[in-house]
């Protein structure tokens, strides 16, 4: 038998050698052998959520003990841009089935999500979810964060939230705790606009989400701490991952504008209704904010209806109160002997057909375009060959 020499050993054991040496290096370090993408910082912590989804545009509603909307935020978080806008709670939404409503009302006679669909389809945007807290709530979170200072130029008279008992603030620098700070921001003045009463909210909400952990597993509890006086139609994870990537830089974000008038379709006690201009809102968000606006789907066709007589859009809103036309206000419009619709190229024939056969209106005269200024699908100014109701719909 022959015999291996024994350089010949020693050459198959040190290539044996080698081999195992480079298989544990590459167990041990394979990104060497492999690209691996890592998530961004935040992103890591929740990934465990299978249906997280990324949230750009949140709106912050404060509601009272009787759960009304007393004051709200829309904020617009896209990347590099931030911006926020106050939300009146006086403008009007359609509930359809459940009539017209202010959002001060509507807060509590519908949930979150659909409040916010009705906000979206009223003003043209695209908000995902809702932040819901009471005014204890909101107190609560600023205390968490230290509460409040600011600097007063004259004295100020406000509510107390949990007692009613009127307080006064002193004019000069103060440190105000949660409770305090939240009555300060959500008080309503007379005569105040939502405008005017951001300039006290905005900051005193920023200082709040400012202040929020960086870890969403920690603002996961520090919002379930708050019990019922603090909600979300959004997922616990989609709301955290928002607020712990637009963290800290609030304080710095653009004011914008969401364009309002006097609504012609309130009831006779709600004199304070107000219309979005969709037409401003789209012209306002388009450059700054274009993802924060409406995108048209395949099932829902907005409509803006214009009238010299507000019965007629009321009448002609109830007509069209089902299906996958959804009334916008167009406000008011002079009088013509006919009415006139324009819709977007996208509008199917069949929907144009069926507007027409239940607004009663065979010789409507429509025009097809590929962009309507108001951001809706479709726009019509009714005349007068539409049905003149003889009072108002029931739909208030």
């Amino acid at each position: 038998m022959h015999r291996i020499p024994n350089f010949l050993k020693w050459l198959v054991g040190s290539l044996l050698a080698i081999a195992v040496l480079t298989g544990l290096m590459l167990l041990q370090n394979p990104k060497d052998s492999a690209p691996q993408y890592k998530l961004p910082g935040a992103l890591n912590e929740i990934s465990s959520t299978p249906n997280a989804i990324q949230v750009h545009n949140l709106l912050v509603e404060i509601t009272d003990s009787k759960q009304q909307f007393v004051v709200g935020a829309l904020l617009m978080d896209n990347g590099d841009k931030r911006s926020i806008a106050a939300i009146d709670p006086n403008v009007v939404v359609d509930l359809r089935e459940f009539g017209l409503r202010d959002l001060r009302s509507a807060s509590n006679q519908v949930s979150s999500g659909e409040l916010v669909d009705a906000l979206n389809v009223s003003a043209g945007l695209s908000i995902d979810g809702v932040l819901n807290l009471s005014e204890i709530g909101f107190g609560a979170l600023l205390d968490s964060v230290g509460g409040v200072s600011l600097e007063l130029t004259k004295n100020l008279k406000l509510p107390d939230a949990q007692t009613g008992n009127v307080r006064i603030l002193p004019r000069g620098k103060s440190h105000l705790d949660g409770a305090t700070a939240a009555s300060y921001a959500t008080y309503r003045q007379p005569g105040e606009s939502a405008s005017e009463q951001s300039v006290r909210f905005n900051p005193v909400l920023s200082k709040a989400l400012d202040g929020l952990p960086s870890d969403p597993q920690k603002i996961n509890s520090q919002l379930a701490s708050l019990g019922q006086a603090g909600s979300s139609n959004l997922n616990d994870l989609d709301i955290a991952y928002f607020l712990a990537n637009s963290r800290g830089k609030w304080a710095k974000a653009k004011v914008l504008t969401l364009a309002t008038s006097p609504s012609h379709l309130a009831p006779s006690d709600k004199d304070s209704w107000l219309l979005l201009n969709t037409g401003a809102i789209l012209s306002t968000l388009i450059d700054d904010e274009r993802d924060a606006l409406w995108t048209a789907g395949t099932e829902r066709y907005r409509i803006s209806i214009a009238s010299r007589l507000p019965e007629s859009r009321i009448l002609a809103r109830d007509l069209l109160n089902r299906g996958s036309i959804y009334f916008v206000d167009g406000g008011a419009a002079s009088q013509s002997l006919h009415s006139h619709l324009i819709v977007t190229d996208s509008v199917p024939e069949s929907l144009v057909q069926k507007l027409v056969d239940q607004l009663a209106l065979p010789n409507l005269d429509t025009v097809v375009v590929a962009q309507i200024s108001t951001g809706t699908d479709m726009q019509l100014d009714l005349g007068e060959d539409f049905i003149k109701p003889k009072q108002k719909g029931s739909s208030q």
